[in-house]
């Protein structure tokens, strides 16, 4: 099984640092091991430099050897205040001489060559000590030699290895942690050009299929861009034979309708009592199929990739929603629905197409008219402000659930339980439109109950350019 990858620059950081870091641990153990030894040899010096003092210090007497070491020779032998002092003489029949009795004699002694200090390890008094064995000769004869027999504690070597170490691997540390941040701080500014692109790709509408520039970015990245823009013309072109077909196919189905249509017609003239039922309702389906055509046709048109720049004029949307508003008086007025236009100016202009902000217009007017009962009203309003034009369609029917309000953009999606015959289809183009004229569309709930759709445009300060709308 795979590990599953971290950020990228989580994994530069891991791979550079565990190494850095088990070198510094090996360097550590390696600074403390040398330190260790080098304060074994300075110390072990002083030790024996201790333990010639001492022999300069046994003398012969009437009655035998002894050693002379006043106190005040005692202290300066223990040279330091961390660590406890111990000697002891003894001849090698193990007789002492002088001093702390429970410092032991090490087995092999009595074998040391003459002048050659011995040094080890062992336990005085419980503690844990350093040894400086040294055999010498007091008149020149075996019988008259003697052990002198030095240890100290180590609390003093340690201290000193510490040190020692201490001052080689905390530079060390700093530069691990400078070497993390220049290396966090060079892969952020490294990946910035990724960012970039993923800024750039989730800022895009999703209808934009334009290809990535890639000229910025780095020589790493550049396949991935390639191959992003590559997926990008495959999607535009097929996003662009579908449009052809779904708006062929709608158009070569409005003939054979307007045909059907007129077929019908004249047989219900014929008022022939056994089909007059079944002509209503053929002519309610053809209707309906014909709706359905039309708005297949709109969507079509509403495809980014259908639009052309020369299309986007400077249009009042005052005039477009008037007289949209007016056209659908009379269905409004057949449902016993009381219908208002309002405006707050007399110029609203925006930039756009005239003929797809009728389809948007008629789309939400006549989905308000389709979903308010008998007896409601529907009230449009077009809200001039300075920096833009708010296009308000309000109506007291049964409103929206709040987790259907995304949906209800959803191309045949349609609302559960409302009884109404429609295509799903209209707001599909209403969203559509809003994307192409860069206005955003939302969805409100009026109390005590009804909907109001709000879409806001861009407000332009133009002339406006008088075209004959279709």
């Amino acid at each position: 099984m795979k590990r599953p990858y971290r950020s990228i620059q989580q994994e530069l950081l891991g791979w550079l640092l565990v190494p850095i870091c088990t070198l510094w641990l090996v360097t550590t153990f390696s600074a403390y091991s040398f330190a260790a030894r080098f304060a074994n040899d300075a110390y072990d010096e002083i030790m024996l430099n201790s333990a010639d003092s001492i022999v300069a210090r046994i003398l012969e007497t009437d009655h035998g050897l002894m050693v002379d070491l006043p106190p005040a020779a005692r202290d300066i032998l223990e040279h330091n205040d961390m660590d406890t002092f111990f000697y002891r003489v003894v001849t090698l029949e193990g007789k002492t001489l002088s001093a702390d009795a429970d410092l032991p004699m090490p087995p092999e002694a009595a074998n040391l060559p003459l002048w050659k200090p011995k040094f080890t390890d062992a336990r005085v008094k419980g503690l844990k000590t350093r040894l400086c064995v040294l055999k010498v000769p007091v008149k020149g004869s075996p019988a008259d030699e003697v052990v002198v027999i030095v240890a100290e504690t180590l609390k003093a070597r340690n201290h000193f290895a510490t040190e020692i170490t201490l001052s080689i691997i905390v530079p060390q540390l700093f530069f691990i942690l400078l070497s993390a941040i220049a290396v966090s701080v060079g892969v952020s500014r490294a990946l910035v050009p990724l960012k970039i692109l993923r800024d750039s790709l989730r800022n895009r509408s999703q209808h934009d299929l334009t290809p990535i520039i890639e000229e910025d970015t780095p020589n790493e990245v550049k396949p991935l861009v390639v191959a992003i823009n590559e997926l990008m013309i495959k999607l535009a072109e097929d996003l662009e034979a579908q449009r052809r077909f779904v708006g062929n196919a709608a158009h070569q189905l409005r003939t054979p309708l307007a045909g059907l249509k007129t077929y019908v017609a004249l047989l219900k003239r014929k008022k022939q009592p056994e089909t007059t039922e079944l002509l209503d309702q053929l002519d309610v389906g053809m209707d309906r199929l014909n709706k359905l055509v039309g708005g297949l046709l709109a969507l079509a048109k509403a495809e980014p990739s259908a639009n052309r720049s020369t299309d986007m004029i400077m249009t009042d949307l005052n005039s477009i929603t008037g007289d949209i508003t007016n056209a659908l008086r009379a269905k409004a007025e057949s449902k016993e629905l009381s219908i208002e236009f309002m405006k707050n100016s007399e110029s609203a202009t925006i930039h756009g197409d005239p003929n797809r902000l009728q389809d948007l217009v008629s789309n939400l007017i006549d989905n308000a008219i389709l979903y308010t009962q008998k007896g409601g009203a529907v009230k449009v309003t077009v809200d001039a402000l300075e920096h833009q034009v708010k296009l308000v369609i309000e109506d007291n029917g049964p409103g929206i659930p709040p987790e259907d309000r995304d949906r209800v953009f959803e191309r045949f999606y349609r609302v559960l339980g409302t009884g109404v015959e429609g295509s799903g289809l209209g707001l599909a183009i209403v969203k559509e439109i809003a994307i192409m004229h860069d206005a955003t569309i939302s969805i409100e709930s009026v109390k005590p109950q009804g909907t109001r759709f709000i879409v806001n445009f861009k407000r332009s300060t133009a002339p406006v350019v008088n075209v004959q709308t279709v």
